[in-house]
């Protein structure tokens, strides 16, 4: 009975404790990378938000806002996803992804965002909806990711 007992706590527990490995920056982390901007690109981003906007971008890929909210307030960004997902504002969202700058004269992710960066959505985990997906070419990553632990630039890839 212990066993069984054990083994339940680390089975709930563990998409908790996956969580802190999934997104490990915060609304701060966001102020950093919106104050630092393109000098993040090829470095692993993961947080944890809530869809405010949604928008169609390049090859019908979403585009949307997210709120990351926390202990240090609450900021926002701009991501543009690799892949189909199907997003409602007010969903909650895990996102793995890269800062990478808004090329001038977007008008596509203009429509979210005035800032100069966003995060290019590699894996994203709608905890709304429960599921989990990535794009095509990163599907390893995102199963590391997902599964094991956290990315923490290319070279590690």
């Amino acid at each position: 009975m212990k066993k069984f007992i054990l083994l339940s706590i680390l089975c709930f527990s563990m998409p908790l404790i996956a969580g802190e490995w999934r997104t490990p920056h915060s609304s701060k982390d966001i102020s950093r990378f919106l104050e630092n901007g393109s000098d993040l690109e090829g470095n692993f981003v993961g947080v944890t938000g809530k869809v405010l906007k949604t928008a169609i971008g390049h090859k019908g890929k979403p585009l949307f806002l997210i709120s990351v909210s926390d202990d240090f307030g609450s900021k926002t960004i701009a991501v543009g996803s690799l892949l189909n997902a199907e997003l409602s504002v007010g969903d909650v969202l895990e996102i793995l992804g890269d800062v990478i700058p808004i090329q001038e004269g977007d008008t596509k992710i203009s429509k979210i965002t005035n800032e100069k960066v966003m995060v290019l959505g590699l894996c994203i985990v709608n905890k709304t909806k429960g599921y989990a997906s990535g794009a095509e070419p990163a599907q390893a990553l995102c199963n590391e990711w997902y599964l094991e632990s956290f990315p923490r630039s290319y070279k590690d890839v």
